[in-house]
């Protein structure tokens, strides 16, 4: 028995395919997913299209995608559990791969500032809001303050309300 090519890259790229998204699918029974994703490629592919498609580089791959975010968008399968932060990061993943429904893709959440970015906003605060006095106790009392205060004085930017209200009045 001769193994044709279409048999031998076919569940090479199944794999690589289901791998990628082994997040997402776990969530599912694989044996019903696998079959719900046979019979909707039969019948949305015709036999020559579905053994051409792996000797076309990405063809298979794309035919795969289209057929599991379709499956998925349309509730044809359905998860045995909620989606956790890994399938949702698979989701966006094929949906930009398919480029379906990318507008669903939550934007990352920011950043949460770091330390020194908090020291310094409180510094530029404190610039502005307090007495010379009350700035020198607070200088004395921490010493990271006082490098960092040393630091936006050095680098220019603290902005002086003096300036900035004479500018704005004129």
């Amino acid at each position: 028995m001769t193994i044709t090519k279409v048999q031998f890259i076919s569940p090479r790229i199944e794999e690589t395919f289901l791998s990628d998204y082994r997040e997402l699918l776990a969530h599912f029974n694989v044996n019903a997913f696998k079959e719900s994703l046979s019979s909707f490629m039969q019948l949305n592919y015709t036999a020559e299209r579905l053994m051409a498609a792996p000797l076309e580089p990405g063809s298979y791959r794309r035919i795969l995608a289209f057929s599991t975010i379709t499956l998925l968008n349309r509730g044809a399968v359905t998860p045995l559990i909620d989606f956790n932060s890994a399938a949702n990061a698979d989701m966006d993943r094929l949906r930009r791969e398919t480029d379906i429904d990318v507008e669903l893709i939550q934007a990352p959440a920011p950043q949460a500032p770091t330390a020194e970015e908090l020291l310094a906003a409180e510094v530029r605060s404190d610039w502005k809001k307090l007495s010379s006095d009350q700035l020198r106790k607070k200088k004395a009392s921490s010493r990271a303050y006082s490098n960092m205060l040393e630091r936006l004085a050095n680098d220019g930017t603290l902005e002086s309300s003096v300036t900035s209200l004479r500018i704005a009045g004129s």
